[in-house]
């Protein structure tokens, strides 16, 4: 499988292009992939990153993945297009506030999940972990 990644900091990431990742535009990523994940912070240079027009580039059989915040993706385009193309398959791990009328018609192409990630017990395992390795370190100084 060829994988391939999209990033405006390219220099941040070169332990991917050692390991033989290709990095193309976010057009090429959207017209070209069968699997697009989303995974990035949403900031205002990501906010609406994948609007209608850029979902409108992905093949009407990709899979589209999401598990960022939901402002990064026009969300109501996206399953617009699930909705005209049932070999468009879509997975949501987002917010539901707002979308309550969008995702209460069923649709055997789209899986939404709340967005509730630092929610989980390994999560909050590992944040305890971290803060109390981090309070062990401060009291050693």
């Amino acid at each position: 499988m060829e994988i391939s990644c999209f990033t405006r900091t390219l220099h941040k990431h070169n332990d991917l292009l050692n390991l033989g990742i290709n990095f193309k535009t976010l057009d090429e990523i959207l017209k070209e992939s069968d699997i697009i994940n989303v995974s990035i912070p949403l900031t205002d240079e990501t906010r609406n990153l994948i609007s209608k027009d850029k979902i409108d580039l992905i093949k009407s059989t990709a899979t589209f993945i999401n598990t960022s915040r939901t402002d990064i993706v026009d969300t109501k385009a996206l399953i617009e297009k699930a909705d005209e193309y049932n070999t468009f398959y879509v997975g949501l791990d987002i917010d539901l506030g707002g979308y309550e009328e969008i995702f209460s018609k069923f649709r055997n192409n789209v899986i939404v999940t709340p967005h509730i990630a630092g929610v989980s017990k390994q999560a909050i395992t590992r944040m305890d972990n971290e803060l109390a390795n981090k309070i062990v370190k401060i009291v050693r100084r």
